[in-house]
C-alpha cells in the first residue's frame, strides 16, 4: 500500500512514522506540494496525508486537483491542521471531501485511531494490518462510517456492541445530524479485533449516540463477527 505524505519541515514525519511503523506501508514523502501534484498519477497513492500548516493556500488546490485525477477521486485524504486552522477552513476541508482533519500534535480525542483506521482500511487483504487497541469492554471494536448523503467519513467511538447492532458516538456529531433515520449505510469499516468488516448498517435511533442495526455482512463476515463477539463476551 502506498501512502503519500506532503509535509513541511519539522518533526511531524517522525510522529506519523511512529504511529504507522507496524503497518506494511510504502511511504513517499514530498516537501513541495507542486512536486506532489506533478507526481500524483505516477505514485498512484492509496492514502494521502497533507500538512496544511506549511501550505495554507495550496492545500485546498491540491485536494481539488486530486479529487479530479484518476485514483485520487476515491483516495482517502487526511489533513493535518495547525493551531491557526479556523472553523471556516475546517468546513472547506469537509466540502472538498477530506476524510479526516487532525491536529499537528495528534493529541486530540480519537485522532491517532482515526488515522490508523483510515490507513488500515486501505491496506489490501493479505497484507499486515495494525492491531488497534480499545481498552473498554471485553473486545476491541471500532467503526468508520460514510455519510450516505454528503459522503463525509465519520470517525468516533463504539460504546456498545450486541449481536443485533451497536451504539456509535461520532467525534463530530454535527456532521452526523443529517443522516436520515432508517437510512442504510453501505460504506462502513467495522473493526472486530484485528479484522476489518464491511457491514451494511441501518440507523434506527439517535440521542446522545447513533444506534445502528446490522442489516447484513458480505461473504463470511457474519461468521467472523459472531465468533469474535462470542469470545469477547467471555
Amino acid at each position: 500500500m502506498k501512502l503519500m505524505m506532503v509535509l513541511g519541515v519539522g518533526n511531524l514525519y517522525a510522529k506519523l512514522n511512529e504511529i504507522l511503523r507496524s503497518l506494511a506501508v510504502e511511504t513517499i514523502v514530498y516537501r513541495h506540494i507542486q512536486k506532489a501534484m506533478d507526481n500524483i498519477e505516477e505514485v498512484n497513492p492509496d492514502v494521502i496525508i497533507i500538512d496544511a500548516g506549511p501550505f495554507p493556500r495550496h492545500w485546498k488546490s491540491f485536494v481539488q486537483f486530486i479529487r479530479k485525477t484518476g485514483q485520487g477521486k476515491q483516495c482517502p485524504v487526511i489533513l493535518i491542521k495547525g493551531e491557526n486552522f479556523s472553523s471556516e477552513e475546517h468546513d472547506k476541508a469537509v466540502f472538498l471531501g477530506v476524510d479526516a482533519v487532525v491536529s499537528e500534535t495528534l493529541t486530540g480525542k480519537g485522532e491517532i485511531a482515526s488515522i490508523q483506521s483510515i490507513i488500515n482500511a486501505a491496506i489490501p487483504d493479505g497484507e499486515h494490518k495494525l492491531k488497534m487497541k480499545n481498552d473498554e469492554g471485553g473486545g476491541r471494536f471500532g467503526l468508520l462510517i460514510t455519510h450516505p448523503i454528503t459522503g463525509v467519513l465519520l470517525s468516533g467511538e463504539v460504546k456498545t456492541v450486541s449481536e443485533e447492532g451497536l451504539i456509535f458516538c461520532p467525534d463530530r456529531s454535527s456532521l452526523a445530524e443529517t443522516i436520515p433515520l432508517h437510512a442504510e449505510l453501505y460504506a462502513c469499516s467495522f473493526r472486530a479485533g484485528d479484522t476489518i468488516l464491511s457491514p451494511i448498517l441501518r440507523l434506527v435511533k439517535r440521542d446522545a449516540g447513533l444506534y445502528f442495526a446490522f442489516v447484513s455482512f458480505p461473504g463470511n463476515e457474519q461468521v467472523i463477527f459472531n465468533n469474535y463477539y462470542t469470545r469477547a463476551k467471555r
